[in-house]
C-alpha cells in the first residue's frame, strides 16, 4: 500500500520543465507489517523510467542516497532511508501477454496481487508463489523469493528477460538466452561481456557507480 501523502505537503519539483516528478517531504513510510517507519527527505512516485532518471540524476547532484521499495514486506528496517524514497507503486502495468509463449511483460512495481488478477483474465497463472503477494515483482526477484516443494525453483527462476536501470540511468538489459545490451549512456552495446566493460571505458562518467565488471557481465547475460 502506498504511503499517504499529506494533503498540504509542498511539492519540490526535482528539475525545470512539466515533465519533471515531484518529491514530497513529511510522508511517512512504514513497511508491511507496520514495525518499521522513516520520513524520507524526499518520497518520490515515479510512473515513468524518464521520471526515475531525473531523481538519480537529482540525488547525483546533490548527493543524496535513494532508496527503492515496493510492497514493503520485509520485517526489518531495510527499507527506511532519511534520503530520497522512491515507491514504485505506479510502476505497476502490464506491458504484454503472450498467451502462446505463456509469457507476460511487466513493470517492476506491480504487485504480485494485481498481477494474479490480470492473469486469470487470460487463463495463466504463475508456477510458483511464497507465502503473500502483496508483493512486487522486482522484489521477488531482488530477493529470491520462494515456496515449497522441490520441483519448484525460487521465484527467479520464472524470469527469461529484465531491464535493470542502473545508477547512471544507462539500462541494462539481460536474457536467459545469454543476449543482452546497455543502453541509456554516451555508448551502446550488445552481446556478452566483454562488450559490457568496452562501454564503460566509452562512458565519460567514470564515477557513476555502476561500472559492469567482466565477471558481473557474465552473470548477468549468462555467458
Amino acid at each position: 500500500k502506498s504511503p499517504k501523502i499529506p494533503g498540504n505537503s509542498p511539492k519540490i519539483l526535482a528539475g525545470s520543465g512539466s515533465s519533471m516528478p515531484r518529491g514530497h517531504p513529511g510522508v511517512l513510510f512504514r513497511n508491511w507489517a507496520g514495525t518499521h517507519g522513516c520520513c524520507p527527505e524526499l518520497f518520490f512516485q515515479p510512473g515513468s523510467l524518464q521520471e526515475i532518471r531525473q531523481i538519480l540524476a537529482l540525488a547525483r547532484q546533490r548527493g543524496k542516497r535513494v532508496k527503492v521499495v515496493g510492497g514493503g514486506h520485509s520485517p526489518s528496517d531495510i527499507a527506511c532511508s532519511d534520503g530520497f524514497m522512491i515507491h514504485m507503486g505506479k510502476m505497476n502495468r502490464v506491458l504484454q501477454v503472450d498467451e502462446e509463449k505463456l509469457q507476460v511483460t511487466v513493470e517492476g512495481g506491480i504487485l504480485l496481487s494485481e498481477l494474479h488478477r490480470e492473469l486469470d483474465k487470460h487463463g495463466m497463472a504463475l508456477g510458483n508463489l511464497g507465502a503473500v503477494s502483496e508483493v512486487t515483482a522486482a522484489g521477488v526477484i531482488g530477493t529470491g523469493t520462494h515456496n515449497t516443494g522441490i520441483q519448484h525453483g525460487i521465484l527467479p527462476t520464472q524470469v527469461v528477460a529484465l531491464s535493470l536501470l542502473l545508477a547512471s540511468g544507462r539500462v541494462l538489459r539481460c536474457s536467459a538466452d545469454g543476449s543482452g545490451s546497455i543502453s541509456g549512456g554516451s555508448g551502446s552495446v550488445s552481446g556478452g561481456a566483454d562488450d559490457a566493460d568496452d562501454a564503460d571505458e566509452d562512458d565519460d562518467d567514470d564515477d557513476d557507480g555502476d561500472t559492469v565488471t567482466e565477471a558481473e557481465g557474465r552473470a548477468l547475460f549468462g555467458a
